[in-house]
């Protein structure tokens, strides 16, 4: 039952694009004119648009059946919808040609965009992850593909300004509930359903205004991170901006006054989400967006051209030098205020308020250097990636490759399988390389050529009102700032996307759109379009629109199985493999269904599907094997041997498909380690070091396994090497140092670790020392703790432990008492402890009695 509600859309889409596809197909072989009327082609178009609004709902879709449950099933349901919708389209299409697309700046360069990938992606390291990506991510070009036909759809269906500031209104009022479900994360016991948790979430909102949570938590929601929010809200504030805007030149707040206050509310509540998220770069696209949205007005106003200001009423233009005025002097203000006092106790209190205002500096290099290291870093690998495949780069989802060619040292401290480079033209230039990067940069000019070719405000021969031109061009600006920083997913994909059709769409109506009044003629336009020379047109071709359709029908369902069932298959099967083989799970399903057989038919049903799928159920086969082994162990031979095979036949082919790749190599020298299988192990960290040198940890490994070989020498050669590669690494230093002291060098580790009392102090080096009894140099090194942090009651009780294991029992007492004297609470104990040792007996031993 629970697989089916998860499911419940998809069923319902393709059973609805099963018996709708066929019954279009009949009554065109039928030539039935009934499909020709108005009323039927209306119902067509109005489906295919509320598909378009559905598709702003994903963000609040969490899939808990499917691995990587906030990105997976947004995307598998954002593609159901887009892929059913273009099937609806293209009928419509075949049969009123005016909704083919219309021609344009912007349509030009999406279409570039888009054919400039697709050759990058042919062109790629690897062509399978380029064109599929993974479960984690779910982008790669059939994601591109997918919002090139979201695109093309939108922006010929949506004909009137009606329509589309009805999509802003459902996506802004969409984006408030994914705001307050946001808000909930601060209650760590959450696991209702969506609407129980928006209402949780209402409470720790005003909680977030009015007074402070016990701790900060950088929100995320239901997309799963706080950046992917942080943009999300970031978009929305300057939508709801726009809308009220729009609402301006057509009521007065007398008239509207709930409409004004909605959406004034809605922009600031967005802000307020986006302060919640933490997110820096969302912070500062928020700064310059505003502050280029409230300049620009005045710019036009004071430096326009005389055509300009004469379209312009004095008091209109009062008006906007006011509005813009304190808005800008607001923006100043608060950006000021955050930068002078960004060192007060004030702002020191709360967590995010002294993240953002780390931010106001005129030292850039100190913040890249302590804030942004990981990004600069990133970025330096990705250069040189892109100067070895400048043209058409490595391919989406391929940075993996150049992380691992190019791994710097220096990323030590940092998580260890980047795939994005925090930055999303330099994610572009890697994907695509230069073409792909100009490409991209393409639809920000398009929007901005196409918006501004003129700017006279409410003149019946412009487009766009001067104060819609401003809001997009904030909101573009803002989002431009916060790629430099952050990578996109989906969710703002789809809004960028959905504004790249909003104003090829508005740019190319033959219409002349200045209320909403006037541009109701529109839609009744388009639907008046069975003229007799259409219909003429499409009965002496009715061979080429039947094959056009047959066509797309047998497209929808192919695509639709290859990107959506199989994988959502796959996954939700790996998905009930692990949560199968929990060691819990036996009392709720039983012996059977949780036993080592069982969970191995699952993987196997999971790989057989043959997805992009593969990669994650490889891995977590890898990692769950070593457990259903032990359970198998002397009881069933054969089942053995099966797990045993499936892994290495499963990893022999990842690594024959990514030569290149050091993923697969490194998890199954894991594997291999954990089965006992040394040699092996040594073999395939050995090619996984070919592939990525410079990368400590495979280095770390390697002499790991060594040690469980008895080849102490060649590990500690092999530690040397990974210290050598960045010697401020404190890991690296402790295991170099691990290696001589087993070695009986420890007059050589202590020039390795004099200096860093993290890495002298670490537990590892105290135990080796131990083992080795070397008392005297553990005291040493105890006492040097204590200096660091002279009030910590526990570096005393382990420094007695020490004096107890040396035979000094008075030594021992007397930090006994030292603990007692930091904390009183511990007295009884302590004393009792003290009488244990006058007594001539260990306390921790009779304790244990």
């Amino acid at each position: 039952m629970k697989n089916k509600k998860h499911f419940f859309l998809y069923q319902l889409f393709l059973k609805t694009g099963c018996d709708i596809l066929p019954a279009i197909f009949t009554i065109i072989v039928n030539q039935n004119k009934l499909f020709m009327n108005r009323t039927t082609k209306n119902a067509l178009l109005y489906t295919i648009i509320a598909l378009i609004y559905a598709v702003f709902f994903t963000p609040l879709i969490v899939s808990t059946s499917l691995f990587f449950p906030y990105i997976t099933g947004k995307a598998f349901i954002f593609r159901l919808l887009v892929e059913i919708a273009t099937t609806l389209y293209i009928v419509l299409a075949v049969f009123d040609r005016s909704f083919l697309p219309k021609k344009g700046t912007i349509l030009t360069a999406v279409l570039a965009f888009t054919v400039v990938l697709g050759v990058s992606t042919f062109t790629a390291e690897d062509v399978t992850k380029s064109f599929w990506s993974n479960f984690e991510r779910m982008e790669g070009y059939v994601t591109i593909l997918h919002l090139f036909f979201f695109f093309i759809v939108s922006a010929s269906v949506l004909c009137t300004r009606k329509a589309w500031y009805a999509l802003f209104n459902t996506s802004l009022a969409i984006s408030i509930a994914l705001g307050l479900r946001a808000f909930a994360d601060y209650d760590v016991s959450r696991n209702g359903a969506f609407v129980v948790e928006m209402f949780r979430g209402i409470k720790y909102f005003f909680l977030s205004i009015f007074s402070s949570p016990e701790k900060t938590v950088r929100i995320a929601g239901s997309l799963g991170n706080s950046s992917y929010l942080g943009v999300y809200s970031l978009i929305h504030a300057f939508v709801a901006g726009l809308l009220l805007l729009s609402l301006t030149s057509v009521k007065k707040i007398s008239e509207a006054p709930i409409r004004y206050a909605f959406y004034i509310l809605a922009t600031i509540f967005n802000i307020v989400v986006l302060y919640n998220t933490g997110t820096r770069g969302s912070f500062v696209g928020l700064v310059a967006g505003s502050f280029m949205a409230a300049l620009i007005p005045l710019a036009l106003i004071f430096f326009g051209n005389n055509k300009f200001n004469q379209s312009i009423s004095e008091s209109i233009k009062r008006n906007i030098k006011i509005a813009s005025s304190v808005s800008l002097i607001v923006i100043v203000l608060i950006v000021g205020l955050l930068g002078v006092y960004k060192e007060s106790d004030f702002v020191k209190s709360s967590n995010l308020l002294y993240r953002f205002s780390s931010l106001i500096t005129t030292d850039i290099k100190g913040v890249l250097a302590t804030q942004g290291e990981s990004r600069t870093l990133l970025w330096g690998m990705s250069w040189k990636g892109v100067q070895e495949r400048p043209l058409l780069g490595w391919g989406q989802d391929n940075f993996s490759y150049v992380f691992a060619k190019y791994y710097d040292p220096k990323m030590y401290a940092q998580e260890q399988w980047f795939d994005r480079t925090h930055n999303v033209f330099f994610d572009w230039l890697i994907a695509g390389g230069l073409l792909g990067l100009l490409s991209y940069l393409g639809l920000f000019f398009a929007l901005i050529y196409v918006l501004w070719r003129k700017t006279i405000l409410n003149a019946d021969s412009v487009v766009f009102d001067v104060l819609e031109k401003t809001v997009i061009t904030g909101l573009l600006i803002a989002y431009f700032v916060h790629n430099v920083f952050i990578f996109d997913n989906l969710a703002s994909y789809i809004l960028f996307f959905i504004l790249l059709a909003y104003v090829h769409q508005r740019s190319t109506d033959t219409t002349v759109v200045v209320s909403d009044t006037k541009s109701n003629a529109k839609l009744n336009a388009n639907t008046k379009s069975d003229s007799k020379n259409s219909y003429n047109d499409l009965m002496n071709n009715s061979s080429v629109s039947i094959a056009i359709i047959l066509i797309a029908m047998l497209a929808f369902g192919y695509v639709s199985n290859e990107a959506v069932y199989k994988p959502y298959m796959a996954g939700k099967t790996l998905i009930q493999a692990l949560q199968y083989s929990q060691p819990e799970a036996a009392k709720v399903l039983g012996a059977e269904k949780t036993s080592p057989k069982a969970i191995l038919e699952l993987f196997k049903k999971a790989l057989a599907y043959d997805t992009f799928a593969n990669t994650e159920i490889r891995e977590r086969l890898a990692e769950t094997a070593p457990a259903l082994l032990v359970a198998t162990a002397n009881k069933d031979p054969e089942l053995t041997q099966a797990i045993m095979s499936l892994v290495v036949s499963e990893y022999e082919k990842a690594i024959v498909e990514s030569p290149k790749d050091p993923r697969p190599l490194m998890f199954m020298a894991l594997y291999s380690q954990k089965m006992g299988q040394f040699n092996e192990a040594i073999k395939y960290m050995d090619q996984a070091i070919a592939l990525s040198p410079t990368k400590q940890s495979f280095l770390h490994q390697k002499a790991i396994i060594e040690i469980s070989l008895d080849q102490n020498v060649q590990a500690v050669e092999t530690f040397k090497k990974a210290y050598e590669l960045e010697p401020k690494s404190k890991e690296s230093k402790v295991l170099y140092s691990l290696g001589l002291i087993y070695n009986n060098k420890f007059s050589e580790a202590k020039k390795i670790l004099e200096g860093d009392i993290l890495a002298l102090t670490d537990q590892r080096i105290l135990d080796a020392l131990l083992q080795k009894k070397m008392y005297s140099e553990i005291i040493e090194i105890a006492k040097l703790k204590i200096e660091a942090d002279p009030k910590n009651p526990q570096t005393y009780m382990s420094l007695a432990g020490l004096y107890l294991q040396m035979k000094k029992p008075a030594d021992a007492i007397a930090q006994i008492q030292k603990v007692i004297e930091l904390s009183p609470e511990s007295k009884q104990v302590g004393e009792y402890y003290i009488s244990e040792i006058r007594a001539g007996r260990d306390p921790s031993k009779t304790q244990a009695q």
